[in-house]
């Protein structure tokens, strides 16, 4: 699972990237495997988005929690097929909204083969950082076009801590 080497830095309404990796250390083949990730209050489940995983799944979150079904996955033991063994599911989350610089996400899985007790990760800790570049809000580059879409003549407006020189280049689809 990452990020779950300590702490990681992440910015406020960043997206973050999470790989839950699963071995089948028992003695026989996995005919399925779920896993169950109860998202962190501070992750937005609505901004969750799958990203890939080593299997066919399905997936879906409700209520908060994410689910990845693996079934039918059979998935060697370790003991007859070291690699092949091996699976993971990745997604990607948001930050929910307000979030103050020093606050910490964990994350944890839980993973089950077959009807056995679930496989708990260790946690995945990310510390929400100060606003990009550790600018604070006034100083973040930011860009507003208005309206959009249009037909005629744009408003751009240019706030923050932008460089001496800033070059727009407007184009037409």
């Amino acid at each position: 699972r990452s990020p779950s080497r300590g702490l990681g830095d992440v910015y406020k309404r960043q997206e973050l990237a999470y790989t839950i990796r699963f071995q089948n250390t028992g003695n026989y083949p996995a005919a399925r495997v779920i896993i169950s990730d109860t998202l962190s209050g501070l992750l937005d489940p609505m901004s969750m988005r799958f990203t890939s995983s080593s299997h066919p799944c399905s997936w879906n979150v409700r209520n908060g929690v994410l689910l990845f079904v693996f079934d039918p996955i059979m998935l060697p033991d370790s003991g007859a097929d070291q690699l092949g063994s091996q699976g993971f599911a990745k997604f990607k989350v948001r930050t929910v909204p307000g979030l103050q610089a020093g606050v910490v996400i964990t994350n944890t899985a839980n993973i089950y083969f077959d009807l056995n007790q679930p496989v708990i990760t260790e946690p995945a800790l990310c510390s929400i950082a100060e606003d990009a570049n550790g600018l604070s809000a006034g100083e973040v580059p930011t860009v507003l076009v208005a309206p959009n879409p249009t037909s005629g003549i744009v408003r751009l407006v240019l706030t923050g801590a932008w460089g001496s020189e800033v070059v727009v280049t407007a184009t037409d689809i």
